[in-house]
């Protein structure tokens, strides 16, 4: 099982329904190819993770980069993991509905641009991606509470 997350800037501006095309499109192709993870807008920046099998997640990577409406800052290959962290999801969309059960979001964007700048040691970067990784999991099966 081979897992990356990748940050890219938009780049030209995206609705919501922009977004939402998107992501349905991406649920359809990777249910299909048996990629799971998630992606995630905000503002002008898209933070997508994949995992699956290593060549499909690797093409499908090199398809992402060629789609035009969006440029990539950084990718962050993560070490094989035994097991999905989104085995339900095909592409779940992580929108600003979730935003307040979703803070650790923001903090993966700025995970993402710290490790990219910096000279880290993979262990480190995996262990930093990872957490944050299983805190979105975690949230997002939780029930919303409403009163």
């Amino acid at each position: 099982m081979h897992a990356l997350i990748y940050l890219s800037k938009v780049s030209k501006p995206l609705d919501k329904d922009d977004v939402i095309e998107i992501a349905t499109k991406a649920a359809i192709k990777n249910k299909q190819i048996e990629v799971t993870g998630f992606l995630s807008s905000r503002k002008s920046l898209f933070v997508q993770y994949l995992e699956g099998e290593s060549d499909t997640v690797m093409d499908l990577l090199k398809s992402i980069k060629e789609d035009p409406r969006h440029d990539f800052l950084h990718v962050i290959h993560l070490k094989n993991q035994p097991n999905r962290h989104f085995a339900n999801w095909s592409m779940r969309l992580i929108t600003n509905a979730d935003e307040s059960r979703i803070l650790p979001d923001d903090n993966l964007i700025s995970v993402i641009q710290d490790i990219a700048s910096s000279d880290y040691e993979p262990t480190i970067v995996d262990a930093q991606i990872y957490t944050i990784i299983n805190r979105i999991s975690r949230i997002l099966y939780l029930p919303k509470y409403t009163r």
